[in-house]
């Protein structure tokens, strides 16, 4: 389960370490908003603003952190500093304007979260120390659209939402009727986490914030959907039955932002990307291969949390013998036996 209170713990107390880190600010961030405190990451987006007027991850995040305190004109400057800094069609640009068009919807439409679904860009531009590998730029136009594709959301209008009773609690619906809905996102989404199972039905409930309960009571209804072999589970993590590996989506332009949380990363997802990665560029570097890796799966920056999450999966395949490391580089076992 996702615990972004430790993580705002954690990140604070790498603040005493290394008090002008940019990045630990906008993963202070991150988790306040995950916790609901948009005023406190409101704040720690402002604090990494002042170190880097520029940086367009913190000013997205400020804009859709004043979007979710109902600030739409404040919202509306940050977007207009993008789209003169970046233009219409970065990624920081995109999901702002998104988050302000959605939240100009009718009550009514809005509780149904009919989220956008907007195409991913190429991204030129690192924060890391390491190299990202460079693919056969020819085939690939120079980004990674045949490597992975746009993370796809599921809406309201694409599940059987509608025949519920929503007039009642979530919590109270019957398990079998919300296990309706919750295997139809996992069609969408699958691998997915039950947290983000849960956000996604509370939100055509018109919850603002995910409860204990919610989640719960929509964990229940996935494990339902699992005993009668409808969907597998790997620890947290729900599939349609007999649907095998896992396809690399990029979350560089998703609607949410809970799904950036390093916990909400199917580990059969990160051992998939890492697979592409190291096929196409053989004998790369343990970092170059955490780096590339990161990039595929959408991350505009490595930070700690998702480098070592990384590093831990290319360690277990190589304990499993589907890599080899020979030095510091990183091979297919298969490509190594040819």
């Amino acid at each position: 389960a996702g615990q972004p209170e430790k993580a705002v713990d954690a990140f604070e107390a790498a603040l005493t370490i290394d008090p002008a880190a940019t990045e630990i600010f906008l993963d202070l961030a991150e988790a306040a908003r995950l916790n609901g405190l948009q005023g406190k990451a409101i704040r720690y987006y402002r604090l990494a603003l002042e170190r880097e007027p520029g940086n367009l991850a913190a000013l997205s995040g400020e804009g859709a952190a004043l979007v979710e305190k109902g600030a739409l004109e404040k919202a509306q400057r940050n977007l207009a500093k993008l789209q003169s800094m970046c233009g219409d069609n970065c990624a920081e640009t995109r999901q702002l304007a998104a988050a302000i068009d959605f939240a100009k919807l009718p009550r009514e439409q809005s509780t149904t979260f009919t989220a956008p679904v907007m195409p991913t860009v190429a991204n030129d531009e690192t924060e890391d120390e390491f190299p990202i590998p460079q693919y056969d730029d020819e085939a690939t136009n120079g980004d990674n659209s045949e490597l992975a594709a746009p993370y796809t959301e599921a809406t309201f209008d694409s599940v059987p939402a509608r025949k519920i009773d929503m007039s009642r609690p979530l919590y109270e619906a019957p398990r079998r009727e919300l296990a309706e809905i919750a295997v139809a996102i996992v069609e969408i989404e699958g691998p997915v986490h039950c947290e983000e199972v849960a956000r996604r039905i509370a939100s055509f409930w018109g919850a603002q914030r995910t409860t204990g309960k919610m989640i719960e009571a929509v964990t229940q209804a996935l494990e339902l959907a699992a005993q009668q072999g409808r969907l597998s589970q790997r620890d947290n993590f729900f599939q349609v039955s007999g649907r095998e590996g896992s396809l690399v989506r990029s979350r560089e332009a998703v609607f949410s932002n809970s799904l950036r949380n390093i916990e909400m990363l199917p580990p059969e997802e990160i051992d998939a990307a890492i697979a592409q990665v190291v096929m196409r560029h053989l004998g790369a570097s343990t970092d170059e291969v955490i780096v590339a890796t990161s990039r595929l799966l959408g991350f505009r920056t490595t930070g700690s949390q998702l480098r070592r999450a990384i590093a831990r999966e290319i360690e277990r395949l190589v304990e499993a013998g589907e890599l080899k490391l020979r030095g510091q580089k990183v091979f297919l076992e298969s490509v190594e036996r040819r």
